[in-house]
């Protein structure tokens, strides 16, 4: 039974982990953007279980590495708060490696939905089409990402003075 409590303090850990990094970092609020972004395109364009899986792939690649970018530049701000070459070619490194998958994911998309099966285009016109309102929810949508985003950063801003 200790074993089974264990494992489950070690998901709480994590989930916390995730929780700070969603608290304190907006580069992972706009990765969980579009994530959801994504989950309703899936939903309009009726992408294919394989193509589905691959789209989640990618977002979770992306949000794993800024979790772990997360991670790295808190254990280098408590080992020194000076600027120290190394501490910032690894920060640097790390956020690189975000970046680059994240190209990737967006490159992935764009030829999934672009050069991929032309059924997506066609379902997404014709949900456009069939939906008015469609256009201003996914405004409002877009209105509401923006806001998750960069809310918590003007929060926080007025916390410090």
């Amino acid at each position: 039974m200790s074993e089974l409590l264990r494992l489950l303090k070690s998901f709480g850990y994590a989930l916390r982990g995730i929780g700070y990094g969603i608290r304190t970092q907006r580069n992972l609020r706009i990765h969980l953007v579009a994530l959801a972004a994504v989950t309703v395109f899936k939903c309009i364009a009726g992408l294919s279980v394989t193509h589905w899986c691959i789209e989640i792939l990618c977002c979770m690649l992306v949000i794993s590495l800024e979790l772990v970018n997360t991670a790295l530049e808190a254990a280098c701000d408590k080992i020194s708060t000076k600027q120290h070459a190394l501490i910032g070619h690894a920060k640097d490194a790390a956020a690189g490696a975000v970046l680059v998958s994240a190209a990737g994911a967006v490159v992935i998309a764009v030829l999934l939905f672009f050069w991929g099966d032309e059924s997506y285009r066609s379902n997404t016109a014709a949900w456009f089409q069939g939906n008015p309102w469609g256009k201003y929810a996914l405004l409002v949508g877009a209105f509401l990402g923006l806001l998750y985003v960069f809310l918590p950063c003007f929060w926080q801003k007025q916390k410090k003075k």
